[in-house]
């Protein structure tokens, strides 16, 4: 790398045009398909001349060309790659549909008489185009709105080595290269810090509520939030090979496994192929035995036509698929389809508290004056004043509650004090003078008031892993406060929802009972150690309940990993999120909630289809094989069902 490069610009990734080529393919073979069943109809129902009804023959087999030149390549694939694996799909029966139309089409046509269905040919690939066509849609949908609960910065800013800043795509970034981050920008590499020092919410590895105050030679991770620290860091893990490009891989490999109502959908179709096959071929015998061979033909093509399981093939991944993209919305990353099914069972919710149910930003839990003028109200009014010019999480303590002094004073100044907190100056409105004040660490407190924060700090009442902050006023402490993690919003709302949907939610933390019977859980199991958390949902499932455990910290991977569903904050340790079957983005309880009852609904959404199909087969197969349906109508009535399907699905799971 040159010293002095020229600032690089990103180039822009070519636009993927695939996807809308796919669909002017799927409409224009639609509308060649729906033009050769009027035409189609008209010829089968009409009496031509034999050089007219050739050429029209003709017109419609090279109609079918098209469409199988635009849209049978990647069904032709799909059950060589079947074929080659030995494995039986539901493509398989369009196939057989297809090339049975097709050649009972081509041997009337030879023989100058007779009816042609090459229309069908062209109805049923648009059929499984669009079908495929859609669920690999929402498929794609339902990653991208995975994604961007992600951190994939394009570009950062890397250091030349004569100290110049150059904006590169983060694909350059090499090992060794050394990475600027500003206060408030997000870490883009997996590295160690070389120079700079500060705050750096690093829940995601850490699993501590508060952020951490990082120094050079510290470890930091790409998705890491820099608060108030100017940092060079040395890149150790290139892109693709970053943690967060882990999580991603696993997320994208898991989404490409079917679901467990997938795999039975695939271990039906195993047997339903062969069985569709024998049951045409009894139905051409029966009929060429009690009538001629045309008309067993015609009535086991119909058989062949309306026994297309589309529910199977369509509305199963699709409703998975359309599930995972709503739960990628409300920041819920599945690893899976069967995630859905499982989450659907659950019956128990059992929630780790610290970290999980309780909000990132401070709550302030008590606050102690020194002896001095002004008092407690003065020395939160100052507090209050400076912190309204920081978004730091601890700040926010100081943003709420009532204060009689709050007007009385005016930010002048304020500057951020990477790694120790914020310091400014305030103005009494009253008198005009000015106050030199300052909030955080034990850093800031000056060396001869040390011993007096530390004495207030003895007095401070509140939980344990509070954050001690000093208020330093004119270089005299004035007073300390206690910080500590507070309960997340809408809690009650969400234990409604539970008990309302039939599913008992349990409390586990390792805290003491009194904080933790503050959440407002009927069933609280404190004091447990992470064995216990474990054990705890090993007996759960013994007394046959279904157990989803939601959590944060390295101390719930057991119970988590025990549990039938495992659910951790994507601000939690890096082994919690890897054991995990979801990751949880939002700070909502209610998203919880609503994605139970979400799977809930696919389920029943895809046991209703099932059953659909069922009957449809059944009724349908039974109907052909009785010489009651034409094959034009039974392919009529097998889109119709897709479609009903599809549609079904759409509706009833969109948000």
């Amino acid at each position: 790398m040159e010293c002095c490069d020229s600032e690089t610009t990103p180039r822009s990734p070519p636009q993927d045009e695939s996807a809308d080529r796919e669909w002017i393919k799927l409409g224009i073979s639609a509308l060649l398909a729906g033009n050769a069943m009027v035409v189609g109809l008209t010829l089968n129902l009409s009496t031509l001349t034999p050089n007219v009804r050739l050429f029209i023959e003709i017109a419609l087999l090279g109609s079918t060309i098209i469409v199988f030149d635009l849209l049978g390549r990647r069904l032709l694939r799909k059950v060589w790659q079947a074929i080659t694996q030995r494995e039986v799909t539901f493509e398989f029966l369009f196939l057989a549909g297809m090339l049975g139309a097709l050649g009972i089409s081509i041997s009337s046509m030879i023989r100058g008489e007779g009816p042609v269905y090459f229309e069908v040919t062209s109805l049923l690939l648009v059929v499984y185009t669009a079908g495929d066509r859609v669920g690999r849609v929402s498929r794609q949908r339902g990653l991208e709105a995975a994604r961007d609960w992600e951190v994939d910065d394009q570009e950062c800013r890397r250091i030349t080595t004569c100290g110049h800043t150059e904006r590169v795509p983060l694909d350059a970034i090499a090992k060794g290269d050394l990475v600027a981050v500003d206060p408030g920008e997000t870490v883009p590499v997996d590295g160690v810090i070389e120079r700079g020092e500060g705050f750096v919410r690093d829940a995601h590895v850490t699993g501590e509520w508060a952020s951490a105050v990082k120094r050079p030679g510290d470890r930091v991770f790409a998705g890491s939030d820099a608060i108030d620290a100017s940092l060079v860091i040395q890149n150790e893990a290139p892109k693709g090979e970053r943690m967060i490009d882990a999580i991603r891989a696993s997320v994208e490999e898991a989404w490409q496994r079917p679901s467990e109502w997938q795999v039975e959908a695939d271990r039906i179709v195993q047997w339903f192929f062969p069985a569709v096959v024998a049951f045409t071929a009894v139905t051409f015998g029966y009929w060429a035995w009690v009538a001629d061979w045309q008309e067993a033909l015609f009535n086991a093509l119909s058989v062949l036509l309306i026994a297309c399981p589309c529910a199977l093939g369509f509305a199963v991944p699709l409703a998975v698929w359309m599930t995972l993209g709503s739960y990628a919305d409300a920041g819920l990353i599945a690893r899976g389809g069967d995630v859905v099914e499982r989450l659907a069972r659950c019956d128990t919710a059992v929630f780790d508290k610290t970290g999980t149910l309780t909000a990132e930003a401070g709550h302030l839990v008590d606050l102690v004056a020194a002896d001095g003028p002004g008092g407690r109200d003065q020395a939160f009014a100052l507090a209050r004043t400076l912190e309204q010019a920081s978004d730091h999480p601890v700040a926010a303590a100081f943003q709420t509650g009532s204060n009689t002094d709050g007007d009385r004073w005016r930010l002048v100044t304020s500057r951020s004090i990477p790694g120790a907190g914020i310091e400014g100056t305030v103005r009494d409105v009253d008198d005009g003078g000015e106050r030199d004040v300052a909030v955080g660490t034990a850093a800031l407190v000056p060396d001869d008031q040390k011993e007096i924060f530390r004495s207030l700090t003895d007095t401070l009442r509140g939980p344990d892993g509070v954050r001690h902050l000093a208020i330093v006023v004119d270089d005299t402490v004035v007073a300390a406060a206690a910080v500590a993690e507070r309960p997340a919003d809408r809690l009650d709302v969400m234990l409604d929802s539970l008990e309302a949907a039939g599913v008992r939610p349990l409390l586990v933390t390792g805290d003491r009972p009194e904080r933790a019977h503050r959440l407002g859980f009927d069933d609280v199991y404190s004091e447990m150690k992470p064995d216990q958390k474990e054990q705890l949902v090993d007996r759960l499932r013994q007394a046959g309940r279904r157990v989803v455990y939601i959590g944060d910290g390295v101390n719930d991977a057991g119970a988590m990993a025990a549990a039938d569903v495992g659910i951790a904050k994507a601000d939690g340790s890096e082994l919690t999120v890897d054991v995990a079957d979801v990751t949880w983005h939002g700070d909502d309880p209610t998203d919880l909630s609503a994605a139970l009852q979400r799977a809930r609904g696919t389920v029943s959404t895809i046991r209703t289809n099932l059953g659909y199909a069922l009957v449809y087969n059944v009724v349908g197969i039974g109907a052909a094989a009785a010489g009651w349906l034409h094959p034009v109508f039974a392919a009529v009535l097998m889109v119709s069902s897709s479609l009903f399907v599809t549609w079904r699905t759409a509706i009833t799971l969109e948000d």
